[in-house]
């Protein structure tokens, strides 16, 4: 994997730039515990702006590669463990197995690049679009999840 962005890839450069670091870190030059270069480092090194780094970043946070300490910096986290749940009844058929009314409401639904941990799950890559929907779930009248 290169070490450059390509701005004329069909990637787009902030998933360039998570894929660096990702690949930093499968590779072991960068180890859970180990701090990430500043922001402008990195802005300097893959000469993009701040916001693509900030991007890059904040995915990586969010699916739990990297994780960030207020005052301190973002450091790449421990590997966890992953499980599967194979849920064969679902949500609304277990509310009503035990007599109570399930709701669902669609938030939002949007078009995105998959996170690592979407491309991994449905075995796509980072060039195809997937469907995002966020949903409130409610039993009772009382929301339960979201």
């Amino acid at each position: 994997m290169p070490n450059y962005i390509n701005p004329n890839s069909a990637i787009p450069m902030y998933k360039q730039v998570l894929n660096i670091i990702k690949n930093r870190i499968d590779s072991g030059e960068l180890k859970p515990g180990d701090k990430l270069p500043p922001e402008t480092t990195l802005l300097k090194e893959f000469d993009v702006s701040r916001i693509t780094i900030r991007s890059a970043i904040m995915e990586l946070v969010e699916d739990g590669t990297l994780i960030r300490s207020q005052g301190k910096g973002t450091f790449v986290a421990e590997k966890k463990a992953v499980y599967q749940v194979n849920d064969k009844v679902g949500f609304t058929s277990s509310c009503h197995l035990i007599g109570k009314v399930p709701v669902t409401k669609v938030l939002s639904a949007e078009k995105i690049y998959p996170t690592q941990k979407d491309m991994s799950f449905f075995e796509i890559s980072e060039t195809e679009m997937i469907i995002c929907t966020k949903r409130l779930r409610s039993v009772d009248g009382n929301p339960v999840l979201i």
